[in-house]
């Protein structure tokens, strides 16, 4: 019978804290004119967060390919991190990269 890994876990939780704080530092290095609050961005992470973890393991049963898979999250995370700089001072654009973070991370 499979274990849960109990220090992965905090590994990973550890790592998505700080994923949270450098999206939330990314506001402050910017012009704080054009981005007046953070909450609604991290929260947009957090939500692509949750779908991301709920829609994972059905990704993975129809695939079957976890390396196709993981190709897949890179090339949307980097997609979105290489969009944020474009769209930070387009407000409803913005929650895209922020939402596929959160899904792809």
């Amino acid at each position: 019978m499979p274990t849960f890994d109990w220090e992965a876990a905090e590994s990973t939780s550890k790592f998505s804290f700080k994923e949270m704080v450098q999206a939330a530092s990314l506001f402050f290095f910017k012009t704080t004119a054009s981005v007046p609050k953070v909450t609604p961005y991290l929260w947009a992470w957090g939500i692509g967060g949750v779908i991301g973890n709920l829609s994972i393991g059905t990704l993975i049963d129809r695939i079957g390919r976890p390396s196709w898979i993981i190709g897949g999250i890179l090339a949307l995370l980097a997609l979105a991190m290489f969009s944020l700089p474009l769209v930070l001072g387009i407000t409803f654009l913005a929650f895209l990269p922020f939402m596929v973070w959160g899904e792809m991370g």
